[in-house]
């Protein structure tokens, strides 16, 4: 089956409609899960039935799965912790918090409900594709609106490391919109000095700093879209202006595949006391700080 295509689409002719296991075939031979994996859908809805008949002219469309190789530089899916029904999870940076077009197999929320044989999971923090750390899930509609409550008195502390380009102020306030254009409030602190590639023939020299940044507020993109707008973008967000690769001045080229930004703690408060679960940053965050001649031990959680 060709990988080039992300998606196929298909026009339901036949007068008497189809089912929608014959138009799979039809659309991505080769791709027998594809239904199953929930990455089919009729009109804009996900169906999960082979057998559900799609009426004529109804259109068809399916998703390529989001490829997600085995990778020792990634973090690992794990459950890092669980108290009751409040369950922190490790997200490798190519799944998805919740199932997208692509599938439910590269899912957060799905992959945890599985893994504790439980009907179902809730995300309640969560993390773009591309950034890779600790989330918090929800069990029961219980936790889910005590953790609502607690997010909105600012109280579950999420803390990230990322590389910016660039050299902010030892300690900055963030103050803006973000992606839905409320208000977002975003706190930074410097981790180290920052470390500078020199100017080559083919770009001119890039200061790279390692910060440790903590969202007031938890609006869609929030770091990123602040960083970016206050010109301080996160390596490998090339969404928003971020360098996704650095010339050293051997000719090198360093490729940054994913958005630099790992969430490495997470506090809740917990019946009268304090709850603090840790995530160590993954190899690839390590091995690119390094590279640049950074200290690996301003990393450590």
């Amino acid at each position: 089956m060709p990988t080039e295509q992300r998606m196929r689409e298909f026009v339901v002719t036949d007068a008497a409609g189809s089912t929608l296991g014959s138009i799979v075939e039809q659309l991505a031979p080769g791709d027998p899960q594809a239904i199953e994996q929930g990455r089919v859908f009729v009109e804009k809805q996900r169906v999960k039935d082979p057998q559900f008949r799609a009426e004529p002219g109804a259109r068809v469309t399916w998703y390529l799965p989001r490829l997600v190789s085995a990778d020792a530089d990634d973090v690992a899916f794990s459950i890092v912790a669980r108290r009751g029904d409040w369950v922190v999870a490790a997200k490798p940076s190519n799944w998805t918090c919740e199932p997208d077009r692509t599938g439910h197999s590269t899912s957060l929320r799905d992959t945890v409900a599985k893994e504790l044989d439980v009907p179902q999971a809730h995300v309640l923090t969560r993390l773009d594709v591309g950034v890779s750390g600790l989330v918090l899930l929800g069990l029961s509609h219980r936790v889910c609106s005590a953790a609502m409550k607690l997010q909105n008195q600012h109280l579950v502390t999420k803390e990230y490391f990322a590389l910016l380009a660039g050299a902010p102020a030892a300690a900055e306030t963030w103050n803006g919109p973000a992606c839905d254009n409320r208000e977002a409030k975003t706190q930074l602190r410097v981790l180290s000095e920052p470390c500078v590639v020199p100017a080559t023939r083919v770009n001119v020299s890039t200061t790279v700093s390692l910060v440790s940044v903590q969202p007031i507020t938890g609006r869609k993109h929030q770091i990123r879209i602040h960083a970016a707008h206050h010109g301080y973008p996160l390596l490998g967000d090339g969404r928003y202006g971020g360098p996704t690769y650095l010339v050293k001045t051997d000719g090198s080229v360093l490729r940054i595949r994913r958005v630099m930004l790992h969430a490495y703690r997470l506090t809740i408060p917990w019946e009268s006391q304090t709850w603090t679960v840790a995530c160590p940053a993954p190899n690839d965050l390590v091995r690119l700080w390094s590279s640049l001649g950074g200290d690996a031990n301003c990393l450590r959680t």
